[in-house]
């Protein structure tokens, strides 16, 4: 789960800048690809993404406040999901991961953070050991879910974890 912010530049049919600091929540539908934010005048892009020829298609949501809104969307994507493993890297996780885990906490949703040195040289077996063995210790199960918070490593390492933990 990454978020970035729009940035500033006219908003859609209105002559005021996006808000960069405003939380996302009462989205209504303005157009396939985006959704508007009448409470505060942002907007949230979201860019389906293909995967495994339409049957594993996922959503990349774009826009400021994301971060705080990743409970409501894991609860609205994955409603049966109540425990969330958030695996991120020394450099992000400090600053952004308390805005994730109160976002999930606000939603009724239990999260362990899982921090990993940042860099390349951390997608091994042995990194990969002590994320899985961080889940088994926090009691996520089978019916837990992971979130990465972070770039290329961490999503690579967090979306291994999440297609191998308690498979079998």
């Amino acid at each position: 789960v990454g978020a970035a912010t729009i940035g500033s530049r006219s908003s859609p049919g209105r002559n005021r800048p996006f808000k960069t600091d405003a939380a996302v929540s009462v989205m209504v539908a303005a157009g396939n690809d985006r959704l508007w934010n009448e409470a505060n005048g942002s907007a949230t892009v979201e860019i389906p993404v293909r995967a495994g020829g339409g049957t594993r298609d996922y959503p990349v949501l774009i826009g400021p406040g994301l971060r705080r809104a990743v409970g409501s969307e894991v609860v609205r994507r994955a409603p049966s999901v109540r425990r969330w493993a958030v695996v991120t890297d020394e450099n992000v996780g400090p600053l952004y991961g308390d805005a994730v885990e109160a976002g999930l906490s606000d939603a009724g949703r239990a999260a362990t953070r899982v921090t990993v040195p940042a860099g390349e040289v951390e997608k091994t077996r042995a990194r990969w050991g002590e994320v899985t063995d961080r889940l088994l210790s926090a009691g996520l199960g089978r019916d837990g879910g992971v979130i990465a918070l972070g770039g290329g490593v961490v999503g690579d390492l967090a979306g291994f974890v999440a297609a191998t933990y308690m498979r079998g």
